[in-house]
């Protein structure tokens, strides 16, 4: 395997180690000589001063894992204790094992607390005529410098003995480092580099990537260590963590929408995530700047009532409060240097609904509470939408309301009114014959595109007659009464702007086939996904400058 397949695999291998490790932290809270009973270490990410300033992506790990493999032995049921040693070790030695190393024998002693990964540059080698080609650096803190040494020259030794590649030594800036010229054509230019610098061992797809991340330690000014804009998200984030993500949003925005992107530009525009470790599972706490500065005046200290309206069964459910000024808030220009990374992502959002322009025909006049939920129902391949939002007097709600009908009967629907639970209800349905019987007589079919009504100081839309019943009797057991609702949102600040709640264990299975992403996602990170049972998403306002937001992984034991 080539060494940048291997380190994206180690990227989700440390990812994977991590959440594993942590599943079913449930009954000690005195027990551990661990340490980590209060979510993880202080620690801040060493490596990142051996990553440039305008790199994409970096993750650290900053918890040995074997401090992991016992935290998950002392919690792990008993039932399960080797099940989970076995699928750590697994995990382990996939890090290394398509290098030709045994993680016990080759690195276990000589590890220390921190694995840092970085993809450094989308394109390192600034050819053109070889398409992009991203730097990958991997920053390890050793506890036996010597020992480090010596695997890295027996691991070097063996690919040489194999007669694929010449072995290389080289001092740089007073540094020996270690890579393979290739004797044989491949179909990448994929060169594998390291080397020791004091406590820490780099390990780099290219000796200009590895040669960079030196020159990054020397002028400092170069390194994300230094940036001013990472510190100050960094710094935000003040609980106990085990492990750090950090993003540059225009960087991974080009990488995602294939756009180019100035390395050169000072970088502002950044998500910086700690994950920390909680009874439920994991708690991720992210910091972002250069969202448009806001207020906190108006957080919530309740979840919004029109929650009431969403069924306990709900996959997915999304409330707040004012969805027009959080629209705008996202794609305000004049003074948000955080609209052009999102950008592309927001107008592909937009683009996916047809036939309605979701801004200014449904965002406009959502100015009060709402909240949108997905629901299954019995015999459906996909899931049907709740939409519920509160009447504000300054939205003109009755004209909003007819403008969709209006739009409605545009794109070819009736527009009619039955009654459901005692209310009028509108439906836009879509007509069809169906052909001739023998007698000669003919059947309307009618398929149902939506349907709306109104409900105390709310109005609901629906995709459907059934989920729209579901609404209306949802008072009765309604999500933000179900236990694994309660769970969740008991472990989240108190005061926020809303909720993104996704009830993996029970819609996973229509998820799939209605988003296929969901499928690509779930395949890049299975060790989470096969043990989540919720996610819940929460945002907290923007303080000087930062916004922050709280996600919590609820993990089955």
């Amino acid at each position: 395997m080539k060494l940048r397949s291997l380190i994206v695999t180690l990227a989700v291998g440390v990812i994977a180690l991590l959440l594993i490790a942590v599943i079913s932290f449930s009954w000690i809270v005195n027990q551990s000589a661990l340490k980590l009973l209060a979510g993880g270490v202080d620690a801040q990410p060493t490596g990142a001063m051996f990553v440039p300033q305008q790199a994409p992506v970096m993750l650290s790990l900053l918890v040995n894992p074997e401090r992991l493999e016992s935290l998950r032995q002392l919690t792990a049921p008993l039932g399960k204790r080797r099940q989970g040693k076995q699928e750590l070790n697994q995990l382990k030695q996939g890090l290394l094992g398509n290098l030709g190393l045994n993680y016990d024998q080759d690195v276990k002693d000589w590890l220390g607390e921190e694995i840092t990964l970085a993809i450094t540059s989308l394109d390192f080698d600034r050819d053109s005529e070889n398409g992009l080609q991203p730097g990958y650096l991997l920053v390890a803190t050793s506890k036996d410098p010597e020992q480090a040494r010596q695997f890295l020259q027996a691991s070097y030794s063996k690919r040489a003995l194999s007669g694929t590649s010449d072995l290389v030594f080289e001092q740089y800036k007073g540094i020996n480092i270690i890579y393979q010229r290739p004797k044989i054509a491949l179909e990448e230019n994929n060169i594998a580099a390291s080397a020791v610098v004091g406590e820490y061992v780099l390990f780099a797809n290219h000796p200009k990537v590895l040669k960079d991340a030196l020159n990054n330690v020397q002028a400092k000014e170069l390194s994300l260590q230094n940036n001013p804009s990472y510190q100050q998200a960094l710094n935000s984030l003040v609980d106990p963590r085990i492990g750090v993500i950090y993003l540059n949003l225009p960087a991974v925005s080009a990488w995602v929408s294939k756009t180019s992107f100035s390395e050169t530009a000072a970088i502002d525009q950044l998500v910086t995530a700690a994950i920390g470790i909680k009874p439920q599972g994991l708690v991720a706490q992210t910091a972002v700047l250069g969202l448009t500065e806001a207020s906190t005046d108006n957080l919530l200290s309740k979840p919004v009532d029109a929650l009431n309206y969403v069924p306990s069964e709900s996959v997915i459910a999304i409330a707040g409060q004012d969805l027009n000024q959080f629209w705008s808030t996202l794609t305000e220009t004049e003074g948000n240097t955080f609209t052009p990374a999102l950008k592309p992502i927001l107008e592909n959002l937009v683009a996916s609904v047809k036939q309605i322009d979701l801004p200014q025909d449904i965002f406009s006049w959502v100015q009060g509470e709402y909240a949108l939920a997905l629901i299954p129902l019995p015999g459906k391949r996909s899931n049907d939408w709740i939409f519920v939002a509160e009447k504000v007097a300054e939205a003109n709600l009755e004209q909003a309301i007819q403008h969709l009908d209006e739009l409605a009967i545009a794109q070819g629907n009736s527009v009619s009114t039955i009654p459901l639970f005692e209310r009028t209800t509108t439906v836009w349905s879509q007509l069809s014959q169906s052909n001739p019987t023998k007698t000669g007589s003919f059947r309307l079919d009618a398929q149902v595109r939506g349907v709306h009504t109104s409900i105390g100081n709310y109005v609901v839309f629906s995709s459907s007659l059934e989920a729209l019943a579901k609404a209306l009797s949802a008072p009765e057991n309604p999500l933000i009464k179900s236990e694994t609702w309660l769970n969740s949102v008991s472990l989240l600040p108190n005061d926020n702007e809303g909720y993104v709640y996704l009830n993996w264990q029970e819609g996973q299975q229509t998820l799939k086939k209605q988003f296929p992403l969901v499928r690509v996602v779930e395949l890049s990170a299975r060790p989470l996904f096969e043990h989540l049972r919720s996610l819940t998403l929460t945002s907290l306002g923007t303080e000087d400058g930062v916004k922050h937001a709280t996600i919590l992984f609820d993990l089955l034991n």
